[in-house]
């Protein structure tokens, strides 16, 4: 499998051959996540336009996306069943790909910026609902549920999926080696993606799942996946195990990694 630095400079790679054709716009400066004041003497640009909207008015959406993220959901008697995890499942593992480059990241392709040299694009606050739905099925999504607006609504969204501890983790690990962010965020508190995702190989698609009720309440989620060999061969049967505990009234996975990287 590949290690979270081999999939940093795998993005870091797509995101520089991407960026060579993002020069020559109007300069501004970009907070970065680990910033409390604008990264100075880069090489930066907004594509087209400014962001139309506000800090204060991002920071309006941003505190009713947090409000929606905060309400646990009215688990139905009989909840979990193995369908329920294995969607969660799903959705967990689309959003911590982002973060670690198995997954892209829905974002707007004319609302760009570049930080470093490195073309971001701004993330679409309904990108939870994935590429596909938004590409195919948009008009029956209408006025779709809009919630990741910056990274803090972005984590918010992740702890309704894993733990939050984990979530929090996973934000914080966003900035690792060579000093690039998956993610950036605008002078208005909008958030910027590298949405370019690595390409992943020598895996089966069948995958098996299991769900078991422990003693003391929680789940134990089997995942099992198929390691193929170049020539297409099964090469080994793996299964990796996480946790489905209840925090606070929400279901959520435990020790959660995405296994196909």
């Amino acid at each position: 499998m590949f290690s979270f630095k081999k999939t940093l400079c795998a993005l870091i790679a797509c995101a520089l051959l991407a960026s060579l054709c993002g020069c020559g716009k109007t300069e501004e400066n970009v907070t970065d996540s680990k910033q409390e004041t604008p990264i100075q003497n880069e090489s930066q640009n907004i594509s087209n336009q400014e962001p139309k909207e506000t800090a204060e008015e991002i920071q309006a959406l941003v505190s009713v996306a947090l409000e929606k993220l905060s309400v646990v959901p009215e688990y139905p008697e009989g909840y979990p069943t193995l369908e329920d995890v294995v969607e969660q499942y799903e959705k967990a593992n689309m959003a911590v790909g982002w973060i670690v480059g198995t997954e892209t990241i829905p974002v707007y392709e004319s609302d760009t910026i570049v930080v470093n040299g490195l073309t971001y694009r701004r993330v679409r606050p309904d990108c939870h609902y994935g590429e596909h739905k938004l590409n195919h099925h948009a008009a029956e999504l209408g006025e779709t549920e809009k919630l990741i607006y910056d990274k803090e609504t972005l984590e918010a969204y992740l702890a309704t999926l894993i733990h939050p501890d984990e979530a929090r983790e996973y934000i914080i690990d966003i900035k690792e080696s060579f000093d690039i962010s998956k993610f950036v965020e605008a002078k208005n508190g909008a958030l910027y993606a590298l949405p370019y995702p690595y390409l992943t190989g020598g895996y089966g698609t069948d995958d098996t799942y299991e769900l078991t009720k422990n003693s003391d309440g929680s789940y134990t989620f089997t995942v099992g996946y198929t390691l193929l060999n170049d020539d297409g061969t099964v090469r080994s049967e793996k299964s990796r195990k996480f946790g489905y505990v209840n925090v606070d009234g929400r279901w959520v996975f435990e020790n959660f990694v995405v296994i196909k990287q």
